[in-house]
Parts: C-alpha cells; sequence; structure tokens
C-alpha cells in the first residue's frame, strides 16, 4: 500500500491528524471531485436532465458497492444513511407476538431503539446475549439460546465493531451456526466496511447494513442494504412511493419486489456517485490491505496508550480493530477530545448514554475514542501521545 500517495490524495492529511474515521472520515479527492462535478453540472443543466443523461453511471453504483462485499448487485440497496438502511430492513420482516429477536450489549444505539418499538408495538420476544470471557458476543450463550427458543428465533442481530469499543465480533462463526439452525443473520458493519475485509459469503451473513460517511471514506449522507438474493422474499416493503409501487388505478397498486424497491424515488445522486467512488477506491486499494494496515496501527497505538501513566485502554475482545477507546484518570473525556482538536488532533468521545447496554457492566462512565485509518502513520501516533502525554501532566 503506497502510504504516501493516499496521502497526497487526501490534502487535509497536511493540516490536521485526522483520527475519527469511526465518526466520518476524510474523503479521497476523486471521491470528493465526482460529488463536486455532479452537483455543479446539476446547476447547469438540471437534476431531471442530468439523471438522465448519467443513468449509466447511476446504475453502476450497484455493481460498484456489490463489488466490495463480494455480493450480487440485485442484493444491493442504497439508502440516505445506514439507520435508514436498518429501518427499512428490520420493520420489513413479518414478525409476530412471540417471535424471539437477539441482540447484543454492542448493539448500535439506534437499531436497538427500533427492536424495543417492535416489542412494544407487536410483543416480540427483545433477548440479549452474553458476552465471552473477552468480552466479545458470546458464542456459547447463542447456541444455549438456540436450544431454548427452538423455532422461535426470527433473527440474530450482531454488531461486527461497535461504536463504543475497538473488538471484533467474531462474525463467521455466528454465520456457521445461524446458517445450520435456519436464523435469518443480520450483521451490522457501519465500522467494518472500508476498514476490514468483508465477504458475505464467506461470514454466512443473511443481510447487512453499511454507511459512506466512516471508514468507507465517502460522503455523509449516504448506505446501503445487502440482502441475500433467497432471502429478500422475507423482506417486505413497510412503506411504499412511486419506486417501491406501481398505482394501477385508484383502487389498486402493485409492489415492485426487488431490492430496490425498499428505496425512495427520490435521491441525491451526487452523494450516492460518491459512494459509488469510495466502494470503488477501496476495492482497488484491496480490502484485505486495508484490514491489515489498520491492524497493525490499531495495535501499535494500543501498545503506546498502555504504556502511559493514568491511561486505561478500555476496548474488550480477543481481536481487536483500529477502532480504540481509552480513558484517563481524572479526566473526562469530553474535555480531553476537545484540548486535542485544540491541537489539530480529532478524536470522538463516548458517553455512557450511547453505550448503555455495555459501559455500566463495565463500570466506565466515558471514553475517548481514536480511530485509526490506513492513511493515519506511525508519526502521527507518536505526535499523539506527546501531545496526551502534556495533557496528562497539565
Amino acid at each position: 500500500m503506497d502510504v504516501d500517495l493516499i496521502r497526497e490524495e487526501t490534502p487535509s492529511c497536511k493540516k490536521i491528524i485526522h483520527f475519527n474515521n469511526a465518526g466520518s472520515s476524510l474523503m479521497p479527492d476523486s471521491v470528493f471531485k465526482v460529488i463536486l462535478d455532479y452537483m455543479k453540472l446539476e446547476n447547469e443543466i438540471g437534476g431531471y436532465e442530468l439523471m438522465e443523461k448519467e443513468a449509466k453511471g447511476i446504475s453502476r453504483i450497484y455493481q460498484q458497492v456489490s463489488n466490495l462485499i463480494h455480493c450480487k448487485e440485485e442484493e444491493i440497496a442504497l439508502f440516505e444513511n445506514a439507520t435508514r438502511a436498518w429501518q427499512s430492513f428490520v420493520y420489513g420482516l413479518e414478525l409476530k407476538k412471540d417471535d424471539v429477536i437477539l441482540t447484543t450489549t454492542s448493539e448500535y444505539i439506534s437499531n436497538y431503539l427500533s427492536l424495543l418499538h417492535l416489542k412494544k408495538e407487536k410483543g416480540i420476544q427483545l433477548i440479549t446475549l452474553e458476552e465471552d470471557d473477552f468480552g466479545q458476543t458470546c458464542i456459547d450463550d447463542f447456541k444455549k439460546k438456540c436450544k431454548e427458543y427452538k423455532n422461535k428465533i426470527k433473527l440474530l442481530s450482531l454488531c461486527h465493531i461497535p461504536t463504543s469499543s475497538g473488538l471484533i465480533n467474531p462474525e463467521k462463526d455466528f454465520g456457521e451456526i445461524c446458517n445450520e439452525e435456519g436464523i435469518f443473520y443480520f450483521l451490522d458493519t457501519t465500522q467494518s466496511v472500508g476498514h476490514l475485509h468483508l465477504d458475505v459469503e464467506n461470514i454466512g451473513c443473511d443481510a447487512l447494513v453499511g454507511t459512506g460517511r466512516k471508514y468507507l471514506r465517502g460522503p455523509r449522507g449516504t448506505g446501503f442494504l445487502y440482502v441475500r438474493k433467497n432471502k429478500q422474499s422475507e423482506v417486505h416493503h413497510s412503506i411504499l412511493d412511486n419506486l417501491s409501487a406501481t398505482l394501477i388505478d385508484p383502487n389498486r397498486y402493485e409492489v415492485n419486489s426487488s431490492l430496490k424497491g425498499l428505496e425512495t424515488w427520490e435521491k441525491n445522486y451526487a452523494l450516492i456517485l460518491g459512494i459509488g467512488k469510495a466502494s470503488e477506491y477501496a476495492t482497488q486499494l484491496g480490502t484485505q490491505n486495508i484490514e491489515n494496515r489498520c491492524l497493525e496501527l490499531g495495535n501499535y497505538f494500543r501498545e503506546r496508550l498502555q504504556s502511559l501513566h493514568k491511561v486505561t485502554v478500555q476496548d474488550p475482545g480477543k481481536r481487536k480493530s483500529a477502532l480504540v477507546t481509552f480513558s484517563v484518570e481524572g479526566m473526562k473525556s469530553e474535555v480531553l477530545s476537545s484540548q486535542l482538536k485544540e491541537r489539530k488532533i480529532n478524536t470522538n468521545w463516548v458517553p455512557a448514554t450511547r453505550a448503555l447496554l455495555d459501559f455500566p457492566k463495565r463500570k466506565i462512565s466515558d471514553v475517548v475514542r481514536a480511530s485509526l485509518h490506513y492513511f493515519n502513520t506511525y508519526q502521527e501516533i507518536d505526535q499523539f501521545i506527546d501531545e496526551l502525554k502534556g495533557l496528562i501532566k497539565g
């Protein structure tokens, strides 16, 4: 991987140290240019007119995204964010009273709220899987729940990398059991797409959701949903518009049964061209190369942090990502993150309110989240450590 070239293609690297890629990453020039060029031309010739002119390029986005995760083009739908993609999926499932959905302590808060709403509205059973000795979702507890709730489990919702810690859940192990048990397996890859190598056939998931703005290095306001072809009939259209259905007469309509029918007709085509280009960019770099580089940087960063007095690395998990969380004794994470930003170092912080299934059990009130990417360098990590030392002493 030519990191120097990648950094040349990401000019902001020269101005800031960006360790907030789990929030929103920096776009490569080629991605930004695709968006900007489309918006300029749209302003010149009109939105509908440009949409028609660029129809082939727009249709190619599905192929660009599908290449990224090794699926078929017809197994991808595009959305304005990952939460909308998740909602279209989960509210499209046919659920009835006492159906069981299994979730985890690392579930994203927006997803969990949707599941709680389904529990309230439909009377489903929402059960949270336990953690193993490493702090990751426990595969043995999952096996136990499969026996306990035989034929009642409708969905396993697994977060690949949580928003509040750097652990990587063992996605393939869960896929093997779900396939054996006939359980619909959903994987949230919002923090892992563009970060780790993802192959849906190898993982064995039936559906997954991803976002453009994070490690994929695409624009905000973009997301996608993958659903395996032979599972798409189980996901119904909960909301209709003139893309998802055709009005035949004033009293009849016909539903577009394809996965794309879950989308809405109106789209920001400049942005979805951006997620397509970002997917292509990551594929050309090689997602396994990206994963190797990210995990190496994450490991080095944790080693440096662990050598500091008063610093506690808070990441559980047997396998850890380039998303690193830590706390500093006697310092509020919000204040520390703000002080780092004043030094042109971008991080984020996570309060317990955004990790209510996880932090209280671990007696954590808040953490600083520093999320590294392949365009970051060892020199930037060393500079971060020097600045952190100064803040701790100060």
